[in-house]
């Protein structure tokens, strides 16, 4: 910041015990902070190998250079929204690359397409549009993840499994609420289908789901799904290499 001075003389002050100097030092940081843009500290912070970043509004990060060039912004073709700009892969692999495999889902789009796929001998076809072709396969290709997560950071999780090519099954009560715009970022690439697990009819069909699968995700309060026999320690004894 062009005050080598500063550092010996704030390292002699910053005892715990006496805060008397700290606004004096919030003032001096205050002034040299404003004689500079956001984007000059930014530029000037990484070049000194330090981390920080200025505040962005999103139509400046989508536009941006460094989003679009590292893969963070990719252009996808939305069935619902129409063509736009996504987050891209969470995490990229060199010797594994991901992908993002498709759009977010209609709610319950795929409920019928999963049913005849674990029962080969129901005669029932499932709808033209229940269908779902992955662009590209992974490392995980082969894994079946069934996904209970709500909201935004649980099912994100499952979405990043699947960009490296795993069966990512979206699995939502049919009485929770339901947001276009939250889904279409968490939850694309899945198949998703709505099942009713406070019903014995759907915990039987889940289980059913889950003697196939390899993964459970769930991010519900402590002891929910517990209640509803479907906690870990049941899920363990019926199949103990589960994760």
């Amino acid at each position: 910041i062009g005050h080598p001075s500063w550092a010996k003389s704030l390292l002699a002050q910053m005892n715990p015990s006496d805060r008397k100097a700290l606004p004096t030092w919030r003032e001096r940081f205050a002034n040299v902070f404003q004689q500079k843009t956001a984007e000059e500290w930014e530029a000037d912070i990484a070049k000194a190998h330090g981390a920080g970043a200025m505040c962005r509004r999103i139509e400046e990060w989508m536009v941006h250079d460094q989003a679009i060039a590292s893969g963070m912004v990719e252009v996808v073709e939305d069935p619902t929204l129409g063509r736009m700009k996504q987050p891209g892969i969470q995490v990229h692999l060199e010797a594994t690359p991901g992908a993002i495999q498709g759009p977010s889902p209609r709610l319950g789009e795929h409920t019928l397409n999963v049913l005849v796929d674990d029962d080969p001998k129901s005669s029932v076809r499932a709808p033209d549009h229940a269908t779902f072709e992955p662009v590209s396969t992974g490392v995980l290709e082969g894994l079946r993840v069934l996904d209970l997560c709500i909201v935004l950071a649980g099912p994100t999780i499952g979405r990043t499994l699947g960009e490296y090519g795993a069966d990512v099954i979206k699995i939502d009560d049919p009485s929770r609420d339901f947001e276009v715009g939250l889904s279409t970022d968490v939850n694309r690439g899945k198949r998703s289908m709505i099942l009713d697990l406070k019903r014995p009819e759907g915990r039987e069909v889940f289980w059913t789901l889950f003697d196939s699968a390899d993964i459970v995700l769930e991010n519900y309060r402590k002891g929910s799904l517990s209640r509803l026999g479907l906690g870990y320690d049941q899920m363990q004894k019926r199949n103990p290499e589960i994760i």
